[in-house]
C-alpha cells in the first residue's frame, strides 16, 4: 500500500454513531465493522480525493501530541477497511 493512494469508500457501507460507539455496516452483505474514534475520523476524511498521506498530515495538525501514532493508525485502519471491503484504494 502506497501513502499516495486514495481511499474510496464503498457506498454500500453506512456509518452509524450510537452514543460513543461507531459502527459501519453493509445492508447487502449484512457485515458490520466496529470503529474506534480514530478510525471514525479516518472514515470521515475519505472523500475520494485525499491521499492517505494527506489524511495523515491533517490528523497530525489536529492532534500534534499523537504524531508518533497517527501514521501507523491511519495505515492500519485503511488496511483493515480495505480487507473488510468497506473501501478500495486507487
Amino acid at each position: 500500500m502506497s501513502q499516495k493512494q486514495i481511499p474510496v469508500l464503498n457506498p454500500d457501507y453506512h456509518l452509524e454513531k450510537i452514543d460513543n460507539e461507531i459502527l459501519l455496516y453493509s445492508l447487502s452483505s449484512t457485515q458490520a465493522v466496529y470503529l474506534n474514534e480514530t478510525a471514525g475520523l479516518i472514515w470521515e476524511l475519505c472523500d475520494g480525493n485525499r491521499t492517505i498521506e494527506e489524511m495523515i498530515v491533517l490528523l497530525v495538525q489536529s492532534y500534534p501530541e499523537q504524531k508518533a501514532q497517527v501514521r501507523s493508525d491511519v495505515i492500519a485502519t485503511t488496511q483493515t477497511l480495505v480487507k473488510n471491503g468497506a473501501m478500495t484504494l486507487i
